[in-house]
């Protein structure tokens, strides 16, 4: 299975991309499972599932925008 990670805060190159919603669902799903004070998980993994959220949100946020403006 492969998925497209976005980082892009200018939003210049998420039109287009097609958005893999299952590994983000499952991320999201784990995340959310840890509670408010996780035990072993890393400030630099914490920020870079940060930027992986972000951008698929920021993907879905302009496909919705796109689709219905």
């Amino acid at each position: 299975m492969s998925s497209t990670v976005v980082y892009d805060p200018s939003g210049e190159l998420s039109g287009g991309l097609p958005l893999d919603r299952g590994p983000h669902l499952a991320l999201a799903a784990a995340v959310l499972a840890w509670g408010p004070a996780p035990a072993g998980v890393r400030a630099a993994d914490c920020a870079l599932i940060g930027l992986q959220l972000t951008g698929h949100a920021q993907c879905v946020a302009a496909d919705l925008h796109h689709r219905y403006n």
